[in-house]
C-alpha cells in the first residue's frame, strides 16, 4: 500500500516539474489543487468507467483481505486513477465544467480507446538499461499527455452529458478513429507488443488531436 502511494506522489511530483515548468504553483493553485482532488475522491468509484470500476472494487477487497480496514481500503483503492487527478482539476478548471463530469468523461474516453490496455503494455515493456527505462517513461508521459487533451477537447465540445460529448466527438473524428482502432486491432493480435510497435500506437493517438498545441502551462 505504501508503495502504491508512493508511486502518486513521484508521478504528480513529474506532472508539477512538467506542466509547470516557468514559475511554481502559488498557495491558490495548491489549494485549487486540493479542492479538486477532494471533490474526485468523493466522486469514487461512481466516475469511473465500467473496467477501472472493476479494478477499484479488486482493489478494496485485496486491501481488505491483508488486513486493511475498510476505510483506508476504499481511500487507497482510489489512488490509482488519481494518477490522473491534477489533469482532471485543470480540464474542469479550463472548461468551467464540475470535476466529478470531467472525470467520467476521461474514464469513458479512455475505455473507448483502449487507452488502459496501451497504458499497461507500456509499462510492461522491458527495460535494460536506464536509458530503456527513460524511454519508456517518456512514452507513458506523452500517453498522459495526449489523453488529458483529448479529452480536454471532448469535454468542450458543446454538448451535454459524458455520453453525448463522447458520440459527438467520435462523430466528427470517425475516420482518425477508425485508423487508429484498426492499428491497436493489429498490434494487440501481434503478439507481445514492443516499444516500435506503441509507439506508433502512441503517435496514431496523436493523429486524433485537432488543436497542434494543446495548453499545457498555467490556466490562470
Amino acid at each position: 500500500m505504501l508503495q502504491v502511494v508512493r508511486g502518486l506522489a513521484e508521478r504528480s511530483t513529474h506532472w508539477v516539474l512538467r506542466t509547470w515548468r516557468d514559475e511554481l504553483p502559488d498557495t491558490a493553485q495548491l489549494e485549487r489543487w486540493r479542492e479538486g482532488v477532494d471533490e474526485l475522491v468523493g466522486a469514487m468509484p461512481g466516475c469511473l468507467s465500467d473496467a477501472p470500476r472493476d479494478t477499484w472494487h479488486q482493489r478494496v477487497t485485496y486491501f481488505q483481505d491483508g488486513g486493511a480496514p475498510e476505510d483506508t481500503a476504499r481511500a487507497v483503492a482510489c489512488v490509482v486513477p488519481l494518477s490522473s487527478a491534477l489533469d482532471l482539476v485543470e480540464i474542469a478548471h479550463s472548461q468551467s465544467t464540475p470535476v466529478p463530469d470531467v472525470a467520467g468523461l476521461y474514464f469513458e474516453l479512455g475505455e473507448f480507446l483502449d487507452l488502459h490496455w496501451l497504458r499497461d503494455a507500456i509499462a510492461e515493456l522491458p527495460a535494460g538499461n536506464p536509458l530503456h527505462a527513460r524511454a519508456r517513461s517518456e512514452l507513458r508521459s506523452d500517453l498522459h499527455y495526449q489523453h488529458r487533451h483529448l479529452a480536454a477537447e471532448v469535454v468542450g465540445s458543446g454538448t451535454s452529458g459524458a455520453a453525448q460529448r463522447l458520440e459527438h466527438w467520435a462523430a466528427g473524428n470517425e475516420e482518425p478513429v477508425q485508423r487508429y482502432r484498426a492499428l491497436l486491432g493489429q498490434i494487440r493480435a501481434g503478439g507481445e507488443p514492443d516499444f516500435v510497435t506503441l509507439s506508433l500506437a502512441t503517435n496514431e493517438l496523436n493523429k486524433l488531436l485537432r488543436s497542434r498545441r494543446p495548453r499545457t502551462g498555467p490556466t490562470g
